[in-house]
């Protein structure tokens, strides 16, 4: 059976703002920043692991340079307060997010004669996947 990717299925709710103005191609793309284990081999071949706890990840949003939620991003980035982020994908049930995420630099800019891409990044302190 063939899968269809729509990108209207994806929904990005940062504090209560819905965003829209998404760039072609990407909507979301994110990660978490640290793997949950280390694997460490010893000279004789023994295993152990090392367990990370840094819960942190990061989502970046791939907004238009004409997307009406890049103000409402600037303006977030200038309270510089944590604010919730929920991605969702419809079809697909997949959720990536977390209740405190910053800004830690505003969104680039680009001006010329076509639609730029612009790429924000969101830093998430309690970075989940479901």
């Amino acid at each position: 059976m063939t899968q269809v990717m729509d990108p209207k299925d994806c929904q990005v709710i940062v504090d209560t703002t819905y965003i829209t103005g998404f760039a072609e191609g990407s909507v979301i793309s994110a990660e978490q920043n640290e793997d949950r284990f280390t694997v460490h081999t010893g000279a004789q071949g023994e295993k152990s692991l090392g367990r990370s706890h840094d819960e942190t990840g990061v989502i970046t949003l791939h907004l238009a340079s004409t997307s009406p939620s890049l103000a409402f991003l600037n303006e977030l980035y200038k309270q510089g307060e944590p604010f919730p982020i929920s991605c969702t994908n419809a079809r697909t049930g997949e959720f990536v997010g977390g209740d405190q995420a910053i800004l830690q630099k505003p969104p680039g800019k680009e001006w010329g004669s076509e639609v730029a891409d612009r790429d924000v990044e969101i830093t998430v302190l309690d970075y989940r996947e479901e």
